[in-house]
């Protein structure tokens, strides 16, 4: 009889014992924001005067985002002799990777979301890929990663740029707090319009060349930032 009530009292307890808490990121609501900071919106597009003084008119532009993902935080490492190499970059197959084939308006700024279901995992960094669709699917279309026509003024000079390049630029980076967020996740990566053009001479650089130079400056000057997402 005491036998078959101690056996009871345990089945209870393990009945009533709570389920351990998982903790890390499961799903990831991404938002790709524009900065336009000293710019001036048109209905044609916007306007910003760079830092070597060119008056300039945005009135087209494309950005391609073809692959946003994360990068699981390292896990604790054994002392070794031996050192532990880490890629300083996201293979595919990767299950945090989304492929949205993204064309933004750069001449017209908004924010776009996307949101992906990633396994539970403490992760680090996140990455952020600006290219041309592969050839096999790009079909008809043009390859473009990065596309950009404006004009510009300075004191008694004129012209026109039209910058347009396929090859890719991609970023890697550390986002502080990411480590630590449990649950669902809005991960912000804000590009700055404002100082695309700075401390570039239009006048004088030949426009073909500046093309990824430009699309580097986005990706390498762009800024992230992780909040909670509100259920």
């Amino acid at each position: 009889m005491k036998r078959n009530l101690w056996a009871a009292l345990l089945l209870l307890a393990s009945c009533q014992r709570e389920v351990p808490k998982l903790h890390g990121l499961s799903r990831v609501d991404w938002q790709l924001a524009f900065d336009t900071a000293r710019t001036t919106p048109d209905t044609t597009g916007w306007r910003v005067t760079t830092d070597a003084g060119y008056d300039v008119h945005v009135t087209q532009g494309t950005l391609t985002t073809w692959r946003l993902g994360l990068q699981p935080c390292p896990p604790p490492q054994a002392w070794s002799l031996i050192p532990a190499a880490y890629a300083n970059h996201v293979e595919p197959p990767d299950p945090t990777s989304i492929l949205p084939h993204l064309a933004e308006n750069l001449a017209q700024p908004v924010t776009a979301r996307l949101t992906r279901t990633v396994p539970l995992a403490r992760y680090c960094q996140g990455f952020w890929l600006a290219s041309a669709p592969p050839p096999a699917q790009a079909g008809e279309q043009a390859r473009v990663s990065l596309q950009l026509r404006a004009t510009w003024q300075k004191a008694e000079k004129s012209g026109e740029i039209y910058l347009e390049t396929w090859m890719p630029d991609a970023k890697l980076q550390p986002v502080p707090g990411l480590d630590s967020t449990d649950g669902a996740a809005t991960l912000t990566v804000t590009r700055h319009l404002g100082a695309l053009l700075d401390g570039v001479d239009l006048a004088n650089a030949p426009t073909p060349a500046m093309a990824w130079t430009v699309l580097h400056k986005l990706v390498a000057g762009a800024s992230w930032q992780v909040a909670a997402t509100r259920p």
